[in-house]
């Protein structure tokens, strides 16, 4: 419903300035008048989309990949810690 009437109002502009072309009265004033017209039209095409697109769900797709066991971190005591530290305090140095 809305694209046809975007359709609509963009055939009627253009029917509007070819008229107004072969009739002889586009003046330099009448196309600064339909560039307008023109910008208008295009922000309202852009506005016209815009919920459409913000509001576009994507399908639920299947999971094909393999699942994979989660690895526990290593867990590191004080004195393993302490060591790390002093070996890069010692590297650094």
């Amino acid at each position: 419903m809305v694209l046809r009437v975007y359709v609509m109002i963009c055939t009627i502009v253009a029917v509007a300035a070819a008229a107004m072309f072969v009739s002889g009265n586009f003046s330099v004033m009448a196309a600064v008048v339909f560039g307008f017209i023109a910008f208008g039209v295009v922000f309202m095409g852009m506005m016209f989309v815009l919920p459409f697109t913000v509001t576009h769900s994507v399908p639920a797709t299947k999971n094909t990949l393999p699942t994979e066991e989660p690895v526990a971190a290593p867990s590191y005591g004080r004195s393993q810690l302490e060591n790390l530290h002093s070996g890069l305090v010692r590297h650094v140095r």
